[in-house]
């Protein structure tokens, strides 16, 4: 799917499918993402505030630089999971072939 770590193939080189022209798909990638970065953070921060036994300065640390990093190393992995989510959408509504 991906020719290196940011850049996407125009189209899928195995079935063909077109990445990237419909409307909404950067915007629906944009909002998994928010949404997995917040179960990340959700988890993350009972796991500082109830385990472990470090400051408040490094636990702010610890979200911040997990805030920061948690994006550009899924970014791959959750653009993928949004092209399939949608190129599953559309095989639903799909006319049958008489």
């Amino acid at each position: 799917m991906f020719r290196t770590y940011w850049r996407i193939h125009r189209a899928c080189p195995w079935c063909g499918y077109v990445f990237g022209v419909q409307e909404g798909e950067f915007t629906g990638a944009m909002m998994l993402a928010q949404f997995a970065w917040g179960l990340v953070a959700l988890y993350g921060y009972f796991y500082l505030v109830f385990y472990a036994d470090a400051s408040q300065t490094v636990k702010l640390a610890w979200i911040v630089v997990a805030g920061l990093l948690f994006p550009l190393v899924s970014y791959r992995h959750i653009k993928g999971l949004w092209v399939g989510i949608v190129r599953a959408g559309e095989a639903l509504f799909d006319e049958p072939a008489n």
